[in-house]
């Protein structure tokens, strides 16, 4: 007989061969073992992976999964197998076994590119087809039939279900045991990286109470009627099938309540590395945690709604011994961080919005169910009912991702919508209040760490430094009865809480037994912190949101917010190698700060109302120095028996506050706090031996004998500090925060007082433990790094500060041995130093004064009681007047009282006053050679300019505008003949700063030029030759150059000090006039009083003879006299402030009329400067000349070249073979439709031409042969100036700087010329002059001298007016001249005279006369006139 491979497969599989039932059975289970084998290890997973593509495995069977694969982003998770067991006594248990979880860089997702559709629009995109929607309602119908009656049904059915399977769902789950063996983390970015758990175990408990029926027969289903309903599309369907389920999802629940728990157990975690320099050594481990770590938790819950109990979570955290390697986990994080990331494309509009688009948003929208057609017409097409959505994709614009919105609707929604200024609040029932603070769900919470150890190692040496901190302990609980706890009951009352709506109080516990910084080394260790033990306590309520919210009850109080703290200290130690300090110190690398550009000012920050009460024990410290060379070793220990501080805040309103702003709705608030501290003595002695105490340091104190028997060096008094300050606060009564602090409304006073402070330096000992003690500081070798630019030390002060500091005792002892060679005693001699201190300072702004509306009380009180006046007296006053000034300052008052200087003496023992301390010895007052009975020494900070006087050097550097274009367009004509540059503009403005030498700026351009154009010589040659030395040169030929504007300003800043003393002048001038008339009245008005109350004194009866008042009065004396000095000084603010607007107005004129519509905040909002530059004072300028419509055209003269050197000699005189080294002969002509030259802000012009009727008429003419030459000189006459191309070290270490010579001629740069000016106007011409305006004139002049460099040798300098010659021809001028000093006064004494000339008005400046006369007026008639 013969098998074929299909026969043979078919006996195997599915035949007997004989009849034997042994061997039947051999066969069936041969069959069966291949069958599983074949399920287990090839279909399961090939099925699971056909599946899913994260989740592989490699062979399943009936009691375990080999081989568990799975990927989860970045993460993924590999276990070697999972075992699952049932019995009925353990339950269900799933045991891991090797479990292993690579955690890699998270990577940012690319941003998904949107594409648009490319098939052709038809019909069927509009409507279905027309069977498919006929059948779809036949479907319909007939579902419409039947759902009446198969629906409740089906309800209970499903109901009755779920019920079952809520009933046994505690059971499956309370009896689930999952467990996890050699779990282990590693990193594929880091190789030799893991994070090891021994084992790992986790329980959930699960139970349910108020569990309904399974068949609930009291809800009988009622048949409803069949109705017509409309075909739904698949979206509806799903809708609805959704929402009925979450329906009998609801029902199934009914009222049942869920108690949760879960336990998590961990063993022997642990982290290992390979060493970083080298990859092959052994690992090293770096996290260890060798006990258990227990988690529990526990949770009460509505499984209907999905929400957890109020106060029913309780958590549990409990740690063992905890050891950390700082510097390897901290190498290990920074490597975990994602370095890249993958920033979205940029979207194509146009893929994103098109018409296919929109055409299917509107059919959408038109095809939507009668359930969601509202939901689909308000929320795509109207974006003003519709929400915006929260996020927006980067690189996408927000007009994008809106959708377009109805005219319709918006019209609709504008009319809608709430008119209110006050957003309209719903009121809150008590009874139905809902917590929505997220740590209501909290009832208790504890962690327990037995110890932790973090160990690190310094930069620069080679000693591991260890933090172990023992058992801490950190709980909350929530407060239901106050009363159980005395810091509770102390702040808050017996309170229970009774309603729902009462505020939550939790209590936070923080506990740590003992915190040590240890050093270790080779041989030993050394303890350098101790701190011993820690306990921390807080109560916190409705704060701080959202974790707290507060209560609708009684809402809108600021003082609801509440913090409390006490913490107590059992004590601190500290304690250091004298060496091992030196080598910090010495490896402290100095901070750099970068330049942050300055953030924006915070307005005010949210604060509750903060108790705290901190008390401290013992602190010591101690500086142990060992290498002392040859002498004994010692110590420097400190010792203080502690502090106590204390804290105290309140809300208090605030309603007669003066700093409400108008119309602000908001509730203002005064914050008040006070703080208290009080320090023990403090000591500080030299301990010369090392001796054994088994006391520990905790019960050390600093009055114990064997202490204070060492030397002393400094010995202070308990310090008491007292602080007291309040600050404004607003609050919205309907909002749920705390009340807000404005940033710069604090106000506090400090007050620093001790009774004594010691300095002890006559003991050798000390005066050697001293010397050690100064080596810390390491010495300057380097040259300190260039100082960054910081805030001016005012704009650093604090405002709203004062402080007062008292020391009644301060003495200083100093001596050193005597030099004496007969002295056989030991002695030291020095001096001693003993006085009395006091220091005050205060600095209050103009924002502060409204708060200090009861001062002047306070100072009539205090002068009554024969009390000093307090130090706010000079800070206020400075601060009401900074309220014009704008201008801030600061006061700081030292006084050295009882001051005396005495010869000292003292052994090695003792000084010659043991009682130095408390008093002095009577007998040491013959040893005083220096007694002074008080020093008081007052300080005042304040904003001053840059430049207090003319004569000082400016401190550092500003940029300033020094000219100014707009709008201005140029062209270039070339032709055989010259080139032709044509420039029209708008406006211009060329202002000279104050200070600024305009000469200084000629000649760096001038050697600028020269270098460059050298520079471009030598590099074509590629060799370097020095600039040859200047020679004669020929005329040059200059371009014809015609320039058109419609405003030229030409100005020359005035010194900011003078400008601010005439301002102060003009109104202080006329406020005193005013003062002395209110001074007089005043005195007449006392002089009334004390007549009729028969107290007339001496010679009141003469004051007052032009005023007559009466005896009655409303007010006291003293009271009008402080009312009248508020007037006189609020007379003189106005006066000033009104003057200032004043000017401030008459610039912003001057700005616009330049700019045009062009203002400068346009102009930098468009293109920023690179550099910042000085705003332009608002004051006048020292000089103004504003030419209007100036025509100027520059061409070549109107001589030919060859009579070049006659017209110098008929101009100058010069000889006519002389030789230049600059010629530049040329044509000048210029036009003016008007011109305004004024000083300073003076009324009267200082030359004026007014423009004609029609504005059009040039009213200027100036037309000149110009020649601007330079003689040429002797080697003598040239200067050479090193231009620097090459810094040294420039691009290298070594490097050379590279210079070049430059020769500058220093001959004056003389012109010759012979102007004619012609003033053609139907106005009059005015020129005026006044012995008031010689000051300015002069100030004027060295303005103009600095347009020029000086001459070099000793002859005077040449003045102006001896510089050329100019001859006016006017038709009608008119000089005026005033008669006072006073500038602005122009009537009655400052009237003056004026004088008129009219017909053939010549003005002849500078012309050859026979009567050597500089200026000369020919016309045909002239009248002289005085005005009224």
């Amino acid at each position: 007989m013969s098998y074929t491979p299909a026969s043979l497969l078919r006996t195997f599989l599915l035949e007997n061969p004989t009849d034997l039932w042994w061997i039947s059975a051999l066969f069936w289970i041969i069959r069966i073992a291949t069958l599983s084998l074949f399920l287990r290890s090839y279909l399961f997973p090939l099925i699971l992976s056909a599946v899913s593509k994260h989740v592989r495995i490699r062979s399943v069977s009936f009691f375990s999964i080999r081989g568990l694969f799975i990927r989860a982003g970045p993460r993924i998770i590999r276990v070697d197998r999972v075992r699952y067991s049932f019995s009925f006594a353990k339950g269900i248990n799933v045991t891991l076994d090797g479990v292993n979880v690579e955690v890699g860089r998270s990577t940012t997702k690319p941003f998904p590119r949107h594409t648009r559709h490319n098939h052709r629009l038809t019909l069927a995109d509009f409507a279905p087809s027309p069977m498919a929607h006929r059948l779809w309602n036949i479907a319909s119908s007939a579902y419409s039939v039947v759902e009446p009656h198969f629906r409740p049904l089906i309800r209970t059915c499903v109901v009755a279900a779920l019920r079952l399977l809520i009933r046994w769902l505690p059971h499956i789950i309370s009896r689930l045991y999952f467990e996890a063996r050699s779990t282990t983390a590693t990193f594929p970015g880091l190789p030799g990286t893991a994070v090891s758990a021994g084992t790992l175990t986790l329980h959930v408990n699960l139970s349910f109470t108020d569990l309904e029926n399974v068949i609930d027969t009291s809800l009988r289903p009622k048949p409803r009627s069949a109705r017509s309903r409309r075909s739904y599309g698949m979206a509806a369907w799903r809708k609805r099938f959704a929402a009925s389920f979450q329906r009998t999802l609801d029902r199934a629940w009914g009222n049942t309540q869920g108690n949760a728990s879960i336990s998590v157990r961990l063993h022997n975690i642990a982290g290992s590395t390979l060493p970083v320099s080298s990859r092959t050594a052994k690992s090293a481990q770096f996290l260890h945690l060798p006990d258990a770590i227990d988690f529990d938790a526990s949770l009460r819950f509505n499984p209907r709604e999905g929400t957890a109990d109020d106060h029913s979570l309780e958590v549990s955290l409990n740690i063992g011994d905890c050891s950390v390697e700082l510097d390897t986990l901290k190498l290990l994080v920074q490597s975990l961080k994602s370095k890249e990331t993958v920033s979205p494309p940029k979207l194509d509009l146009d893929e994103l919005v098109s018409p296919m688009q929109s055409s299917r948003v509107l059919s959408s929208a038109s095809t939507a169910s009668p359930d969601t057609e509202m939901d689909g017409f308000f929320s795509p097409l109207s974006s003003t009912l519709s929400p915006k959505p929260e996020y927006f994709p980067a690189g996408l614009p927000s007009a994008v991702t809106s959708s377009p919105s109805s005219p319709f609707f918006e019209k609709l929604s504008a009319s809608i919508r709430p008119r209110r200024r006050i957003p309209y609040q719903p009121c809150t029932r008590l009874k139905s209040y809902k917590k929505t603070s997220r740590l209501s769900v909290l009832r208790t919470g504890s962690i327990k760490i037995s110890s932790v150890t973090l160990a690190t190692q310094n930069k620069w040496g080679l000693d591991p430094y260890q933090l172990k901190v023992h058992d801490i302990v950190l709980g909350s609980s929530k407060c239901n009865n106050t009363s159980e706890d005395d810091f509770q009951r102390h702040w808050l009352g017996n309170r229970k809480k009774i309603e729902n709506c009462d505020s939550d109080i939790y209590a936070f516990k923080f506990w740590i037994a003992q915190v040590a910084v240890e050093r270790r080394t080779r041989l030993d260790s050394m303890r350098l912190l101790t701190l011993d033990p820690m306990d921390l306590q807080a109560i916190v309520t409705q704060w701080p949101a959202p974790w707290l919210t507060p209560s609708p009850f009684m809402a809108g109080d600021p003082n609801a917010p509440f913090l409390a703290i006490r913490a107590k200290v059992g004590g601190l130690d500290v304690t250091e190698r004298l060496e091992r300090l030196r080598e910090l110190v010495a490896h402290i690398e100095p901070s750099i700060k970068e330049v942050t550009p300055p953030r924006n000012p915070v307005d005010s920050f949210k604060i509750p109302r903060i108790v705290v009460e901190a008390e401290c024990g013992i602190l010591r410290g101690r500086i142990i120095c060992a290498d002392t060379r040859g002498t004994q070793p010692f110590a420097v220990e400190v010792r203080n028996n502690g502090f106590v501080f204390s804290m105290d805040s309140s809300f208090v309103a605030d309603y007669k506050s003066t700093a409400r702003p108008s119309g602000y709705a908001r509730d203002l608030y005064r914050f008040y706090y006070k703080i208290s501290l009080v320090l023990e003595p403090t000591l500080m002695r030299v301990r010369p031996r090392a001796r054994p105490d088994t006391r520990k340091f905790t019960q050390l104190r600093s009055y114990d004998t064997d202490f204070l028997g060492d030397s002393s060096i400094l010995s202070i008094e308990s310090i008491e500090i007292l602080g007291d300050g309040h600050a404004i606060a607003s609050m919205d009564s309907d909002e749920d925060l705390p009340a807000s602090v404005f940033t710069h409304s604090p106000i506090f006073e400090l007050y620093i007082s001790t009774d004594a402070i010691c300095v002890e330096a006559w003991n050798s000992r000390v005066v050697a433990a001293l010397q050690q003690l100064s080596s810390v500081v390491p010495p300057q070798d380097d040259p300190p790094l260039p100082p960054l630019p910081r805030q001016p030390l005012l704009d650093r002060m604090l405002p709203g500060l004062s402080i007062i500091l008292a020391v009644p005792r301060f003495v200083v002892i100093l001596t050193s041995p005597d030099i004496n060679p007969q002295d056989n005693l030991d002695l030291s001699r020095g001096v001693a130093f003993r006085t009395c201190l006091s220091l005050s300072y205060c600095f209050m702004h103009a924002s502060h004064i409204h708060r200090f509306h009861d001062f002047n009380e306070r100072t009539t009180r205090r002068g009554k009681l024969h009390l000093p006046p307090q130090h706010l007296t000079v800070a206020i006053s400075a601060a009401r007047t900074s309220v014009i000034s704008e201008k801030a300052s600061a006061h700081i008052k030292i006084t050295f009282s009882d001051l005396a200087l005495r010869s000292a003496v003292s052994t090695q023992y003792d000084a010659d006053n043991p009682f130095v301390f408390e008093r002095d010895d009577p007998a040491l007052e013959k040893q005083e050679f220096l007694s002074i009975p008080s020093i008081t020494v007052d300080l005042f900070w304040v904003c001053l300019p840059r430049r207090v006087m003319k004569w000082e050097d400016e401190r550092g550097e500003r940029w300033e505008e020094f000219i100014c274009f707009q709008t201005l367009q140029g062209s270039l004509a070339s032709s055989h003949v010259s080139p032709s540059i044509s420039v029209n503009g708008e406006s211009a403005r060329l202002r000279i700063p104050y200070g600024y030498v305009f000469a200084d700026l000629v000649t760096d351009a001038g050697v600028t030029m020269k270098a460059v154009r050298h520079l471009s010589r030598i590099t074509a040659q590629h060799r370097y030759t020095p600039m040859p030395t200047p020679e004669p040169e020929e005329a040059k030929h200059f371009p014809r150059i015609v320039v058109h504007l419609r405003c030229l300003c030409l100005e020359a800043a005035d010194d900011p000090f003078e400008s601010n003393l005439s301002v102060i002048w003009r109104c202080g001038y006329n406020a005193a006039k005013q003062r002395m008339d209110r001074e007089e009245a005043y005195k007449a008005k006392v002089a009334a009083i004390y007549q009729t109350e028969s107290q007339v004194p001496s010679g009141s009866a003469e004051h007052g003879a032009d005023y007559h008042f009466g005896g009655d009065h409303s007010v006291s004396i003293g009271e009008a006299r402080r009312r009248l000095d508020e007037v006189h000084e609020l007379d003189w603010s106005l006066r000033l402030r009104d003057l200032r607007q004043v000017q401030s107005k008459s610039g912003e004129a001057m700005n616009q009329l330049l700019r045009g519509k062009h203002t400068k905040k346009d102009a930098a909002s468009k293109v920023p400067d690179l550099i910042e530059v000085s705003p332009i004072p608002q004051a006048a300028p020292l000089f103004r000349a504003l030419f209007r419509e100036l025509f100027l055209d520059v061409h070549r003269p109107s001589f030919p070249a060859e009579s070049l050197p006659e017209y110098l000699y008929e101009q100058g005189g010069l000889p006519r073979d002389t030789k230049f080294s600059l010629l530049v002969p040329l044509h000048l002509n210029f036009t003016l439709t008007s011109l305004h030259i004024t000083l300073r802000d003076y009324p009267l012009p200082l030359f004026s031409i007014p423009a004609t009727n029609d504005h059009t008429t040039a009213a200027w003419e100036f037309g000149t042969d110009l020649v601007v030459a330079e003689e040429m000189g002797s080697q003598f006459s040239v200067d050479w100036i090193d231009c620097v191309i090459l810094e040294q070290h420039h691009g290298a270490t070594g490097a050379s700087a590279f210079s070049i010579s430059v020769p500058k001629t220093i001959m004056p740069v003389k012109t010759y010329a012979n102007p004619v000016v012609h003033v053609n106007t139907t106005k009059t011409t005015i020129i005026s002059w006044s012995i008031s305006y010689a000051p300015a004139i002069q100030d004027l002049m060295k303005v103009v001298e600095n347009l020029t460099a000086g001459p070099r040798d000793s002859s005077p300098g040449v003045g102006f007016w001896d510089k050329g010659e100019v001859r006016f021809y006017l038709k009608g001028s008119k000089r005026r001249q005033a008669g006072s000093r006073d500038p602005y006064q122009l009537d009655n004494e400052g009237a003056g005279f004026v004088l008129t000339w009219l017909g053939n008005t010549k003005l002849l400046i500078a012309r050859k006369n026979e009567h050597r006369e500089l200026m000369q007026v020919i016309s045909d008639s002239m009248f002289i006139a005085i005005p009224k």
